[in-house]
């Protein structure tokens, strides 16, 4: 089944739908990973490298499938028209950006397999200070939510590559004493061109070498299940830089 959040010809038009958290181990098939994405990634630029990104890479799996965990995060897919529940894709362990699809006859059982989980859109202006553009980075990382996403825009390639930069840079500040829960999810894209970017910031428990796909970004930004939230610092929150500020 080929998905997409625009509408395409020969595509199953589909929205997000809740952000859960799997609350009961099971397995889901490898068959469903997008291996078109990899074949059409770019080498991941060096000025990322030294800010912490991990390397672009093409994904493998050793088995027919792969267990998504306690703990671990997932998002519903929906029928853009009906609402209908499709599936499951997941952010996080092993199934990241694997599809299980739910059968007519199991969306009651499998429902019990997660739990509803938190999710934020947030906006992020273009003209901060670069204290305040840090902080409010901060801010979202700490907001005790489960997953956070944005859609900006610019003008051409280069200020594409520095807004990724610059997020990567703030998100890897940290707060003394309290453990970032949120995964930073922003798609960065260029106006009147093809051009895209994406930056998929992760908390320290759900660190791994895979980041989302693109796909995933866009399914949760499609998604009216996610809160707005406020791109600003969180009062009281003292942050220290990383080692290689």
């Amino acid at each position: 089944m080929k998905l997409s959040v625009r509408k395409r010809w020969g595509f199953v038009h589909v929205r997000g739908g809740r952000v859960l958290t799997v609350s009961h181990d099971h397995q889901v098939s490898t068959s469903t990973f997008d291996r078109r994405v990899d074949e059409a990634i770019a080498p991941t630029p060096e000025s990322s490298l030294r800010l912490g990104a991990k390397p672009n890479q093409k994904r493998t799996f050793d088995a027919k499938w792969v267990t998504a965990k306690v703990g671990d995060l997932a998002v519903e897919i929906l029928a853009q028209k009906t609402g209908k529940l499709l599936g499951y894709t997941y952010l996080c362990g092993d199934a990241i950006n694997v599809i299980r699809y739910v059968s007519e006859q199991e969306p009651g059982r499998v429902a019990s397999w997660f739990t509803p989980g938190r999710g934020l859109r947030f906006s992020i202006p273009l003209e901060l200070e670069l204290e305040q553009f840090i902080t409010s980075v901060m801010g979202i990382k700490y907001s005790g939510a489960d997953v956070a996403c944005a859609r900006l825009e610019t003008s051409d390639e280069g200020h594409m590559e520095a807004a990724l930069n610059g997020l990567l840079a703030a998100y890897a500040y940290e707060a003394d004493g309290i453990e970032a829960t949120t995964h930073m999810m922003v798609s960065v894209v260029v106006r009147k061109q093809k051009g895209l970017g994406t930056v998929h910031c992760q908390p320290k428990k759900h660190a791994q070498d895979f980041a989302a796909q693109p796909f995933l970004h866009a399914l949760l930004l499609s998604s009216p299940a996610l809160t707005d939230h406020p791109f600003l610092p969180l009062p009281g929150l003292a942050i220290e830089p990383p080692p290689h500020a």
